[in-house]
């Protein structure tokens, strides 16, 4: 039996091949947050979270998209800093 991943992006834009990753950092344990040996609510440690989020990065690399990937403290911190960056990272 073959097994195939698939991977969710919470914004594509397919003609200009880019990706934008909006991580809440409880959910994808922020590393500036929670240590790579912290037990996420799914069991698994921060550092495999991380490891799965590396690979769904790296296949959409693979494929030729440009990935940005915001973390929900820095918006909470400064969200019209990072709409900025979003602005540039897909116009400029």
């Amino acid at each position: 039996m073959s097994h195939t991943n698939y991977y969710f992006y919470d914004f594509v834009d397919t003609k200009l091949k880019k990706c934008i990753e909006y991580n809440g950092d409880y959910w994808h344990l922020n590393p500036k947050f929670y240590p790579e040996t912290y037990k996420s609510h799914y069991g698994y440690t921060a550092k495999e979270i991380w490891e799965k989020d590396e690979q769904k990065i790296d296949f959409i690399n693979s494929k030729g998209y440009d990935v940005m990937i915001l973390w929900e403290s820095d918006y909470l911190k400064n969200p019209n800093d990072v709409i900025e960056k979003i602005e540039e990272f897909l116009y400029d």
